[in-house]
């Protein structure tokens, strides 16, 4: 935010904002003001140079569903670009990439796990959705997929209901019945 002129804004307040949408929604909320198109470029430039370390356990999650031959998906409430950014940051690897910007309407409508599914080749239910946000659960639910609440995640709420909740990545392992998963 300082790189576009605005004052300096905590993390926690960046991180408690997230459930408010699209880093555009975020951005504007934070600032008081909409950013222009050339102002989200300078976010994505940020992005490019970001050293992200994924929660402990993510990457041996990821590393072992691969080695295993299934698919990893991720559908995220920033854009595939952001995400895309994020996950190469953090040496990680999806096999389907979604972001709301390829999708019509945001979390909780299933508009991004139904073509996540359908990209697999597997029906919504036949998935296991982790997710850390109400809305990542609420958007398992929309689509009848396996909702687990990852607790160890910012966004995490124990009062939202979910099919499992999950204390460590690994755990995410306990649910291989599934035929492919997203994160």
């Amino acid at each position: 935010m300082r790189a576009l002129g605005s004052p300096a804004i905590h993390a926690n307040d960046a991180v408690g904002a997230y459930w408010r949408g699209t880093p555009g929604v975020i951005s504007e909320h934070l600032t008081g003001r909409r950013p222009a198109r050339s102002e989200t470029e300078v976010y994505y430039q940020e992005l490019k140079d970001a050293e992200v370390d994924p929660h402990s356990g993510v990457a041996d999650v990821f590393a072992a569903l691969q080695t295993r031959g299934r698919a990893v998906a991720v559908f995220t409430g920033n854009s595939s670009r952001a995400a895309g950014a994020l996950l190469r940051s953090a040496s990680l690897r999806a096999d389907v990439l979604i972001g709301y910007d390829l999708v019509s309407r945001p979390k909780p409508a299933p508009d991004g796990l139904l073509p996540t599914a359908e990209q697999l080749g597997v029906d919504p239910v036949d998935m296991a959705c982790l997710g850390d946000s109400p809305l990542d659960l609420r958007t398992a639910a929309a689509t009848g997929s396996h909702g687990a609440a990852a607790a160890w995640g910012h966004m995490y709420d124990r009062t939202e209901k979910a099919d499992a909740v999950l204390s460590a990545p690994l755990q995410a392992l306990g649910l291989l019945p599934m035929e492919r998963m997203t994160m």
